[in-house]
């Protein structure tokens, strides 16, 4: 994951607090490669992110004059470690303690604690960890979601809360019940309908299966409850929010949205 967070007021944006939030880009069925920031203050590392060539860049981790990115600093001239070619920018935790290999945009300089990153829009390309042989014309199909949180503990709260909500996305969809793939791809011999929806005290299951579990879950993926071959549902100890309701039978698999407003 990639991720960026609001760290206070930049230029003439009005003020937000620091509990504002953090938002990631999870790659969940390739993992990532590197990344790498497009934009940045300064006119030798200033890239135009619109531009095919900035992704090239990016993705060999160079800076707009060609200079390869280095650990450190603002990764270009900045309490860098010149001998470094990091594949990611600010990849510690701003998490966990400062030691001597930390380096994050909150945290860039080990050997200067008063060195400071000045807050401004900043623009980040990650790219997946494609295969060797990615040819001109060839394609790859690949999985990605854009999770956000916050915390009203402030910028590290709300990254580690971040943390903790992608690893629930990453394990419902290792477990193949992920939203946009399952909800969409239900096998055809399987007619299932549920009503009504959005409901408040009972929710009716209608399908052509006459043996097969039925399993509830929350939107972050975590099972509610679990029943065999029943087609009606109490869910009036439910709060108001996005659940999933999943049958199976044999081979056959089929979810469905459901929406709880009490």
């Amino acid at each position: 994951m990639y991720y960026g967070y609001n760290s206070g007021r930049t230029g003439n944006a009005p003020t937000l607090p620091k509990e504002f939030g953090a938002q990631g880009i999870k790659f969940l069925s390739i993992p990532i490669k590197q990344s790498m920031k497009v934009q940045y203050n300064g006119n030798a590392v200033q890239q135009d992110f619109e531009f095919p060539i900035t992704v090239r860049n990016a993705q060999l981790n160079l800076w707009k004059n060609g200079k390869r990115l280095r650990s450190g600093g603002n990764g270009f001239n900045t309490c860098i470690d010149s001998t470094s070619e990091p594949k990611f920018m600010f990849p510690s935790d701003i998490a966990i303690p400062r030691d001597s290999s930390h380096w994050s945009d909150l945290y860039p300089c080990y050997q200067d604690s008063n060195l400071v990153n000045t807050p401004d829009l900043k623009r980040m390309i990650g790219t997946p960890n494609l295969p060797s042989q990615f040819n001109n014309r060839t394609s790859i199909e690949f999985d990605y979601a854009y999770v956000f949180a916050q915390d009203t503990g402030g910028v590290v709260a709300s990254v580690a809360a971040l943390q903790v909500a992608t690893d629930s996305v990453q394990a419902f969809y290792d477990r193949n019940r992920f939203v946009g793939i399952n909800e969409n791809t239900t096998s055809a011999s399987l007619e299932l309908h549920i009503y009504p929806n959005p409901a408040s005290e009972e929710v009716f299951i209608e399908t052509d299966q006459k043996l097969f579990n039925l399993e509830l879950f929350n939107l972050e993926g975590r099972m509610m409850s679990q029943f065999a071959t029943t087609k009606r549902l109490d869910v009036s100890n439910l709060s108001n929010g996005i659940y999933f309701i999943r049958i199976s039978s044999e081979d056959k698999v089929g979810v469905r949205r459901l929406v709880i407003h009490q």
